[in-house]
C-alpha cells in the first residue's frame, strides 16, 4: 500500500495586543484604532475596547507598521518585528 502524504503542519501566528493612553495623562483611549499599516498583515486592525485594550489574533509573522490614533490625538506608530507574540503600549498626544 501507499504511504499517505504527511500532512504540512498549519503556519504559525502570533498575537499582538497592547493598550493605548493618553501621553500626558496616562488615562486609557477606549475606541482608539490600532492598525497594521504594511507588512504580511496590512490592513488587518481593529478599535480598543472601554480599558484602552486591544489584541489582534492570528497574524502571520513579519515586519510591519504599525500605528494607533483616536480623535483628538495624534497618531503613534513604530516599525515592529513580529517574530512572537508582541505587546505594546501606544502613548498618544492630545492635539491642542
Amino acid at each position: 500500500t501507499p504511504t499517505p502524504t504527511p500532512t504540512p503542519a498549519p503556519a504559525a501566528t502570533i498575537v499582538f495586543s497592547g493598550i493605548v493612553k493618553d501621553a500626558n495623562t496616562g488615562a486609557v483611549i477606549p475606541n482608539a484604532l490600532v492598525e497594521l499599516l504594511d507588512g504580511p498583515n496590512a490592513g488587518r486592525g481593529l478599535r480598543t475596547d472601554s480599558t484602552g485594550a486591544f489584541q489582534i489574533t492570528g497574524l502571520a509573522t513579519g515586519a510591519a507598521r504599525a500605528q494607533a490614533s483616536a480623535t483628538g490625538f495624534g497618531n503613534d506608530g513604530a516599525n515592529r518585528d513580529f517574530l512572537s507574540d508582541t505587546t505594546v503600549i501606544f502613548h498618544l498626544r492630545p492635539i491642542p
